[in-house]
């Protein structure tokens, strides 16, 4: 099960929710239909670590060369996912640690470039995870994750 939200103050501005096979998601209340591709990034999501969502589903991974990232070679791969979405992974060339996550994302307003840069990992439960960096969606949004927690303390009606 996967349950994400961003709010502002008390407001919820954006949730998505994916258990028992079933997946919502809301835009400040109203109800959004979801697509295959909204499901499977949904699922991806619920992954600790999203490539092995999507090797264990059947996408095709396809290492295309090396390219900067902040002034560092980083590896390209290019995932294609079985639901048609189209993905790309940057892992810096000398730590190995994804770098940059990019997609092309559809809307009513037409193509958009959504892309996450990570800047910072912290290692919880002996994984390391990004804790740091910049989302952008024509908008930069700026995270700082001070605690990662798995699987504690959850209810099922945070699933609801």
């Amino acid at each position: 099960a996967y349950s994400n939200v961003l709010s502002f103050g008390a407001m919820k501005l954006f949730e998505q929710v994916y258990a028992d096979g079933k997946y919502t998601q809301k835009q400040q209340g109203q109800e959004v239909p979801g697509e295959a591709d909204d499901i499977e990034s949904a699922q991806a999501e619920t992954a600790i670590i999203a490539e092995i969502f999507y090797l264990a589903n059947g996408a095709t991974f396809n290492l295309t060369g090396i390219e900067k990232v902040e002034g560092k070679d980083a590896y390209v791969v290019e995932v294609k996912t079985k639901a048609g979405r189209e993905v790309t992974f940057y892992y810096d060339v000398a730590s190995g640690l994804k770098v940059k996550q990019s997609e092309v994302s559809e809307s009513p307003q037409g193509s958009v470039e959504v892309s996450t840069l990570y800047t910072e990992y912290k290692t919880f439960n002996g994984i390391q995870i990004p804790v740091k960096g910049v989302m952008d969606q024509g908008v930069k949004i700026e995270f700082n994750y001070t605690e990662v927690k798995v699987n504690v303390g959850l209810k099922a009606e945070d699933f609801k």
